[in-house]
């Protein structure tokens, strides 16, 4: 027993490490199984998943499905994470850069938001939008596979919904096809896609971009501005007054649910800087 604990400890990766699937199962054992169910759970409530049977697609729409990826992560609490991905490199032959960049936040542009925050002693809170991308509708058709035990798995959050559409190959591997209605990650247009949802949120409330960083924006309330600048799903958010920025982060949780953040005046790092 003990030299079987200690093989487990030597195989169990880094904090932050991200770990396939079947590696990631027998690391981290039931508490990897669960992180995956709540992974499939999270993308089956917000209707990511459009579940196809083979008689559905053409031979050249299996052919061009993108393979599904899961990771899991120890984070620095402990806790284990699952991560749902597309693997998106069959889109490179038909989407160029200038179809699928998306804006990030320039360096420079948080240094000085950040000391203008400092300078006006501003209240900053920083948010991080857990699966965001799962809130941007895809604008084109995309479909993807999900095998073996990753189809096994999926069909045990919703049996009802998905367990009609698995087919089974000459080896026995179960596969599930489905269309994606939500941007995932590992889509080339994924982060467009959020981008664009979340720019638009925002200007419905009357924010309005920087003319020189399409990830700043401003609106003024009470008299005082309001800064948001953002990298992908990690935002922060500064002014003057802490009811102010209290109202926005509230309104954020309106859209994308329970979002993570940070309060305070002094912020000790961001991982994106």
């Amino acid at each position: 027993m003990l030299q079987l604990a200690t093989k487990q400890m030597l195989e169990k990766p880094p904090q932050g490490t991200q770990v396939p699937l079947g590696k990631g199962l027998r690391v981290f054992g039931k508490d990897g199984v669960t992180a995956v169910g709540k992974e499939f759970l999270q993308i089956h409530l917000k209707n990511n998943f459009s579940p196809r049977s083979l008689e559905d697609l053409t031979v050249e729409q299996r052919m061009q499905a993108l393979e599904s990826l899961m990771f899991l992560t120890e984070k620095r609490n402990g806790d284990i994470k699952g991560c749902m991905c597309a693997d998106g490199r069959k889109q490179r032959g038909f989407l160029g850069k200038t179809e699928t960049a998306s804006p990030t936040v320039i360096s420079d542009s948080v240094l000085l938001t950040s000391a203008i925050d400092a300078a006006e002693r501003r209240d900053v809170a920083v948010l991080d939008l857990p699966g965001a991308y799962l809130f941007a509708d895809m604008d084109e058709v995309v479909h993807m596979v999900l095998r073996g035990e990753l189809a096994e798995l999926m069909v045990q959050t919703a049996p009802e919904v998905y367990r009609k559409y698995v087919a089974y190959g000459r080896n026995g591997e179960a596969v599930l096809y489905v269309t994606l209605q939500k941007a995932l990650y590992g889509c080339l247009k994924s982060a467009l896609l959020f981008y664009r949802k979340l720019v638009g949120d925002m200007k419905e409330i009357g924010f309005e971009l920087n003319p020189y960083d399409q990830c700043v924006a401003n609106k003024v309330i009470r008299g005082r501005q309001i800064t948001i600048c953002w990298h992908v799903d990690d935002l922060k958010i500064s002014h003057w007054d802490p009811v102010v920025v209290t109202g926005i982060v509230e309104w954020f949780k309106s859209i994308y649910g329970n979002v993570r953040r940070t309060r305070g005046t002094i912020m000790i790092t961001w991982g994106w800087i």
